[in-house]
């Protein structure tokens, strides 16, 4: 199992590499790079999911109340932002999609819960995060991003995308959370979803508790 995972964050990095080198190398109209950036994600995800088809269940994607309500936030958002441009629902299910839902798939779903196996809840974070702020570490050079400002943000979602994915063990919670991230940026309307989410997940686990101790 150990080698399956070395293999599939080695596979991610690369096809993730290529992917940003060539949008930084060459010219693309939006509707190009929405394909391509497509196509990518469909030979990363593909594979990945084979190699790791053990650990991959549909429990990851339940559905809930708290993902509902997640959800009619996510239609307000393609409502605000999306539905208005041209091929605005291309860049919404990408967005979504082949960004959030997958870098989630791969790091929470399948790295964070396979080193929960091995290690404290604790280490096991500290060693996602490392591994997802060192997969962004080519996009950020590419791109000649602020890395000082940059790496800590990203290092500062990864702890609570595990946080949320450690009480809900749900990969459909924290995909739309990563999106939230990646919209907001950490301005207030992310820090009130997040306090609802928090607070929604903590006391359904303090009632669950209640239940099983009755």
């Amino acid at each position: 199992m150990k080698k399956i995972r070395i293999l599939t964050y080695s596979y991610y990095c690369l096809i993730t590499f290529c992917n940003n080198w060539i949008l930084t190398h060459f010219e693309f109209t939006n509707l190009q790079i929405f394909f391509l950036s497509f196509f990518f994600t469909l030979i990363t995800l593909i594979p990945i999911l084979i190699w790791n088809r053990q650990e991959i269940s549909l429990s990851l994607f339940k559905s809930s109340l708290l993902v509902f309500l997640n959800l009619l936030i996510l239609a307000w958002i393609f409502n605000r932002s999306y539905a208005e441009i041209p091929n605005g629902f291309l860049y919404f299910f990408y967005d979504l999609f082949s960004v959030a839902l997958i870098e989630e798939i791969i790091f929470r779903g399948i790295f964070y819960r396979s080193l929960l196996k091995q290690h404290s809840p604790i280490k096991a974070t500290i060693l996602t995060t490392l591994l997802f702020a060192a997969m962004h570490l080519p996009r950020i050079w590419l791109q000649n991003e602020a890395w000082i400002t940059t790496l800590p943000n990203i290092c500062f979602a990864s702890l609570l995308l595990c946080l949320f994915f450690y009480l809900s063990h749900n990969t459909l919670l924290a995909a739309i959370i990563h999106f939230f991230l990646n919209y907001f940026g950490f301005a207030n309307p992310l820090i009130l979803i997040l306090l609802f989410d928090m607070i929604y997940l903590l006391l359904s686990k303090l009632w669950n508790a209640k239940r099983k101790s009755i």
